[in-house]
């Protein structure tokens, strides 16, 4: 326990006139006011209490704090956490079905990538291991630039689905189209 703290309040030494009595008495106040919650604090924290101050601090702050000091798989908790919490946590808001939410996130999450690298793994065993475009889908994973190259091909990946997309919606319009057409041939031969 620290037996002291410093607060960066300043006192007049010898206070010439009344506004700096207040001042002086003020600042006191302040500093008394700031004692009381440490020593409540201190009561709590003996007693088993939950300090309610710190329950309302920012737990993905603190969070954030602490994976700096781990590595990568920290700072991936963190973005899934983050995301799961949309992005706001208190140490108040930390409770066990927060925490077992969070763990079936998680393994909902997992399940999902397996998924892919399931899908991934079957394409390639039915394309065949020498096929030239499951080489090249293999370099680019396993290159030291990866993310780079991961990352055109996120972009690569996301055109190509809204264009298909958009062929989809056109074949679509074009099928409805052609409904009418033939509605309206059959209406104007009657």
């Amino acid at each position: 326990m620290t037996r002291q703290e410093y607060l960066g309040i300043y006192l007049y030494a010898h206070p010439k006139n009344e506004m700096e009595r207040s001042f002086n008495n003020d600042m006191l106040n302040k500093a008394e006011a700031n004692r009381c919650i440490r020593v409540q604090s201190l009561i709590n924290e003996e007693f088993g209490f939950l300090d309610r101050t710190i329950m309302k601090t920012d737990f993905l702050a603190y969070f954030l704090k602490m994976c700096q000091k781990k590595d990568q798989k920290w700072r991936i908790v963190y973005q899934h956490f983050c995301n799961y919490v949309q992005g706001h946590c208190t140490f108040g808001d930390m409770t066990i079905e927060l925490c077992q939410g969070f763990r079936e996130y998680l393994l909902n999450a997992n399940q999902t990538l397996e998924s892919y690298a399931l899908r991934y793994r079957i394409i390639r065993m039915e394309q065949g291991y020498n096929s030239p475009i499951i080489a090249h889908l293999d370099s680019l994973f396993s290159s030291e630039d990866s993310s780079d190259s991961i990352h055109q091909l996120r972009h690569q990946v996301s055109n190509y689905e809204l264009a298909i997309e958009r062929q989809a919606e056109l074949h679509l319009q074009q099928q409805r189209l052609s409904l009418e057409k033939e509605a309206l041939t059959q209406q104007l031969q009657r």
